[in-house]
């Protein structure tokens, strides 16, 4: 069921990984006998290919943003283009990890454990530098979520929250920047895509590779210039 409804390789690993999860837990409980989901391999994913054109030009990301029109995800994707966190570690940031100068990024949400934890890797628990046009994002952000949460007498520490004040839902944005992007711009946009552009944003400015490797979370620039080079 999962190959006749999916048509890359990449999106049916990313099922597998989610299917496996909840087949371990359905094991775990006895709900069934043993483990034969261990047999389950991910398809072949050249990674190269699966980054080609997965990141959006100046113009691209102008369209994008003006297609945007609930501040929540608007906000969000603007951060993520600026900062260049994965979005499970944007879910998780609370208002407290964001000084005058750095994002501490120490956390991540997992959309398959609905938890929040560790960050994916040691190079990942990370400062990223505010530089000048993420700073007045950030004040916009802060002042919203302050109005928005005293409208909706909500009470939560997170830098950007759900309706209810907590986790923002991860499929609800996807979801939302498919439908949009597909509106827009004609081609699919997702989460990651965020991380690419700006990763080709900072590549763009000049700025060194090692550099843009430690903002990203990477444990070895050479990741960064095989995935974005």
């Amino acid at each position: 069921a999962l190959l006749e409804n999916t048509t890359k390789n990449c999106t049916f690993n990313e099922k597998l990984t989610r299917y496996k999860v909840f087949l371990k837990w359905c094991y775990a409980n006895d709900l069934i006998e043993l483990p034969w989901f261990d047999k389950l391999l991910p398809l072949p994913d050249n990674h190269k290919e699966r980054i080609k054109d997965k990141y959006l030009e100046p113009d691209e990301l102008k369209t994008q943003l003006e297609e945007l029109k609930l501040p929540q995800w608007y906000y969000a994707t603007y951060f993520l283009v600026l900062s260049g966190l994965r979005v499970g570690e944007l879910i998780a940031l609370e208002d407290k990890d964001i000084d005058d100068q750095y994002i501490h990024v120490t956390k991540t949400y997992s959309q398959t454990t609905n938890k929040v934890g560790p960050t994916k890797t040691d190079g990942s628990t990370r400062d990223v530098y505010i530089q000048d046009e993420l700073r007045p994002l950030i004040r916009k952000i802060r002042l919203f979520q302050r109005e928005y949460k005293f409208e909706r007498a909500i009470k939560s520490d997170l830098f950007i929250c759900s309706p209810k004040g907590d986790y923002m839902n991860y499929n609800s944005f996807r979801q939302y920047l498919h439908d949009h992007s597909l509106k827009s711009l004609g081609r699919l946009v997702t989460p990651h895509t965020l991380r690419h552009t700006c990763a080709s944003i900072l590549f763009a400015q000049g700025v060194p590779l090692d550099v843009v490797s430690r903002r990203l979370g990477h444990d070895d620039s050479d990741v960064t210039k095989d995935i974005y080079i």
